[in-house]
This record gives structure tokens, C-alpha cells and sequence, in this order.
């Protein structure tokens, strides 16, 4: 029986179907969520910034492509503590977001260009209900669910080391 399945993971026929299978996942089918995510080297490759919230340091993966905006955190099953991702948009712009495919509770800071939080938002998790800036920001982070609040973090508060966002592809709205 091993020789049998190690012939078949061997052939032509499975690898490509195990591709499809990735495939449909990254466009958000959500076919074996875990299975892709043990495939999907995206979560190891991110690039990450250091950022600073009053006294905390976060280190926070960079979402700065449409294709990475579009996919967020999405099929994620954790995060580390201090750690989230930031999302980099080309210009200031009332985005929103949402948690397609994305199982974690989040919450979301959306940021202006001066780096100053706008407002602060909870966000359930797996829903597809818009979560939006309350003016144009071209900055939004997003932490496990509660982490502003247990950081003391509230708007107006100010965000340290953002990468600057001119000169970006466009991002995909949400």
C-alpha cells in the first residue's frame, strides 16, 4: 500500500491536482484550509516592518501588493503575540475590510498619513461584513481581536515606523 501511494504522490496527474487544489484555495474556495496553509509559503516570505504603538513594539507583516491586500490573514489559525499585518495602500482612501476565509477574531486600526490612528474596529471572524475608515487613510493594521484595547491603544494614538505609501500598485478594494 505505501508503494502504491508513493507512486501516485509521484505522478504527473497528482501534482497537478494538488496545484488546482492550492489554486482554488488562493482565490477563496477554502478547500482544506490546513492542508494549503502547510503548502503556502506566503505566511514565511512576507517581508515585516517594526512598528511602535506607545510603548509596544509590533512586528507586523507587510501587505503592501494588491495580490497580498486581497489575501490579508486569510486561512490563518494564529498569530504570535505583538504580531499582525499592515496594509500599505497606494494613496489615502476610505478602505474597508473584511474576514473572508479568515478565522482568527481581528481587529482593525486604520491609520492616516501622519500615522495617527483614525478608528479602531472589532471584526468577527469568517463574515464578509465591511469594516471601514472613517476618512481617508492610506494605512490599516490589523492584531488578534481585543489587542488595542489590552495595549491601551485608542485613536488619536500614534503609530512609529510605517512605510511610506507613495508610489504603490493600487490596491484591491474589499
Amino acid at each position: 500500500m505505501i508503494r502504491k501511494f508513493t507512486l501516485l504522490m509521484k505522478s504527473t496527474y497528482c501534482a497537478r491536482a494538488l496545484a488546482y487544489v492550492c489554486v482554488l484555495a488562493h482565490m477563496g474556495v477554502g478547500l482544506w484550509p490546513g492542508l494549503v496553509m502547510a503548502l503556502d509559503t506566503n505566511a514565511q516570505e512576507l517581508k515585516t516592518v517594526t512598528l511602535q504603538i506607545r510603548n509596544v513594539k509590533v512586528k507586523a507583516e507587510l501587505a503592501d501588493t494588491p495580490v497580498l491586500q486581497q489575501r490579508g490573514l486569510m486561512f490563518r489559525q494564529a498569530l504570535k503575540e505583538n504580531h499582525g499585518m499592515v496594509f500599505v495602500f497606494s494613496k489615502p482612501e476610505l478602505y474597508c475590510m473584511w474576514m473572508k476565509n479568515t478565522p482568527l477574531a481581528l481587529s482593525v486600526a486604520f491609520i492616516d498619513a501622519q500615522g495617527r490612528i483614525v478608528n479602531i474596529e472589532p471584526m468577527e471572524p469568517l463574515t464578509e461584513s465591511s469594516h471601514c475608515a472613517q476618512r481617508p487613510v492610506p494605512y490599516a493594521l490589523e492584531m488578534e481581536r481585543d489587542w488595542f484595547l489590552k495595549q491601551g491603544v485608542k485613536v488619536g494614538d500614534f503609530v512609529q515606523g510605517l512605510p511610506r505609501f507613495e508610489n504603490r500598485p493600487a490596491a484591491v478594494s474589499q
